[in-house]
């Protein structure tokens, strides 16, 4: 995954999270802005609880084919994003936390940011903000692969990528250890970390 950089940088007694701006170009004569628009303006709909049946993982991959440069790529690298929010319950991926910025020759798929596991008490059922395919905004593999079709992916490919998610995801204590991440706050968000019913192959009351 295409993601923002970023760092903690100790202030004084605290540790504060460093994210480089991706909507800005350092040049010679300062600072150049790059257009940016959120998933609400590709979207073509706003933060109003009217407009959440157009918060949609696969509507947003069927509008970045009308305004990405290279929209197969986008699309790929849209679905492994919302594979990503639904392995660690990323449930704050609402349309203002994805976006598109102004290149040279057109508009690509920015940088992911605001990746924020959220601990959970249910393992039946986790949802994201976004409607993930057939079966709503469940964040489950059965519900994942639903609509790999409007990503581009057959099924085949749509589960080479979740595998590759796993892989890494599963390794999330070690990587948090070596961090720096203290072992009570990894104990907070373990229940966020590919819950059991991420891995449901079927809606559980088929």
């Amino acid at each position: 995954m295409n993601v923002a950089k970023a760092r903690l940088q100790s202030v004084g007694e605290s540790d504060v999270l460093m994210v480089q701006r991706f909507d800005r170009d350092h040049t010679e004569n300062g600072y150049l802005r790059i257009g940016l628009v959120s998933g609400l303006t590709v979207l073509d709909c706003s933060d109003s609880p009217l407009d959440r049946a157009r918060w949609s993982y696969p509507l947003l991959a069927d509008n970045l084919r009308r305004w990405s440069d290279k929209p197969q790529a986008d699309c790929a690298e849209l679905f492994m994003r919302m594979v990503f929010n639904a392995a660690v319950t990323n449930n704050d991926d609402h349309p203002r936390n994805h976006a598109l910025l102004r290149r040279q020759k057109g508009w690509r798929l920015s940088p992911a940011y605001d990746l924020v596991p959220t601990p959970m008490v249910s393992l039946e059922r986790r949802d994201l903000a976004l409607t993930v395919g057939d079966f709503g905004r469940t964040a489950s593999i059965y519900n994942l692969l639903s609509q790999a079709g409007h990503f581009g992916l057959s099924e085949e490919e749509a589960r080479g990528k979740i595998d590759r998610i796993v892989e890494v995801v599963q390794h999330w204590r070690d990587s948090f250890f070596e961090c720096g991440v203290s072992a009570n706050d990894i104990e907070y968000i373990a229940s966020a970390m590919l819950p059991d019913c991420f891995f449901f192959e079927t809606r559980p009351d088929a």
